[in-house]
């Protein structure tokens, strides 16, 4: 047993003869195998530094984002916005078109027993004639002033 013990205290020794010996060296450090060793500080650092460029990196895209929904309210507010009045001018005259066509198929109806409505009956069908007139001419100036919003 003493020979066994003897060759223990040989074999630690031979592995860490600074220690053993009472020199005042430092025990050697164990290698490591290819890990970055850094300090606590140093990885809190790059943690915040990361966060820090990707908080930037989500304002870039959000600022780029906001360029773009500029760019399409100011194609809105000139393009779309104007074609959209001049559709609603055209519906809502040719809904008063409607409305003169039905009084004078009213007055047409009555005019065969009552001649004296044929004066009403003509104002109808001249407001109406005029009506439809000027929604053709609004639809012709649609066409040309917003022909290149229509395709899109």
């Amino acid at each position: 047993m003493q020979k066994q013990a003897i060759e223990d205290i040989e074999a630690v020794e031979k592995s860490e003869p600074a220690v053993l010996s009472g020199s005042k060296e430092a025990p050697a450090k164990p290698e490591s195998k290819g890990k970055l060793s850094l300090s606590v500080g140093a990885k809190v650092a790059a943690v915040v530094g990361f966060c820090i460029a990707l908080m930037f990196g989500v304002a870039a895209t959000g600022v780029l984002q906001m360029q773009k929904i500029g760019v399409e309210i100011v194609g809105i507010a000139e393009h779309n916005i104007p074609l959209t009045d001049a559709v609603s001018k055209i519906a809502l005259h040719q809904t008063e078109q409607a409305v003169y066509y039905e009084r004078s198929i009213k007055y047409g109806a009555v005019m065969a027993e009552t001649p004296s409505v044929r004066k009403q009956f003509d104002t109808a069908v001249r407001k109406f004639e005029g009506l439809s007139t000027k929604v053709g001419k609004e639809i012709q100036a649609g066409e040309v002033s917003y022909s290149p919003e229509i395709g899109q």
